[in-house]
């Protein structure tokens, strides 16, 4: 199952059928790397480079997600650390209660966890937090925001 070289969305998604599967494949395939601040990468790139840091997780988990038919959301976090801004970003769906992918890592909510807001909390307590899904043009768009 693992060290296969997969070098479409479309291609992982043949192969593996399953969202556990999928993003395991994800996690043993996709290697960290430091993080590097500007846009999110296609996921296409990040499987071509076999590295990621949150953003290419998010956007490869999320562009999987859409393939079997799911409705995820981007939910990025922003804080200071030591007077710098510092993010972070994951991949979030409902299934039966709700999932997100932490850089590769699925995570499942406890029933507590009703709305993507709960999510966000779970995920990153204490955090300022924005989500995102895709409008009709394949744009991001803000969807939920924290007060600052």
């Amino acid at each position: 199952m693992f060290w296969t070289r997969i070098k479409t969305v479309d291609g992982l998604v043949k192969k593996y059928k399953s969202t556990d599967r999928i993003l395991s494949w994800i996690r043993w395939n996709i290697f960290p790397t430091r993080a590097v601040f500007g846009g999110f990468p296609t996921p296409e790139q990040v499987l071509k480079d076999k590295k990621a840091w949150c953003k290419g997780y998010a956007v490869l988990s999320y562009a999987v997600l859409t393939k079997l038919g799911y409705d995820p959301k981007l939910v990025s976090f922003m804080w200071r650390e030591k007077g710098e801004l510092v993010g972070h970003v994951v991949c979030a769906w409902k299934d039966n209660g709700w999932h997100y992918s932490d850089n590769g890592i699925l995570h499942h909510c406890s029933v507590a966890q009703q709305s993507l807001k709960d999510v966000a909390i779970f995920a990153c307590p204490g955090k300022v937090y924005a989500a995102y899904e895709r409008d009709g043009r394949g744009n991001l768009v803000n969807i939920l925001i924290s007060g600052v």
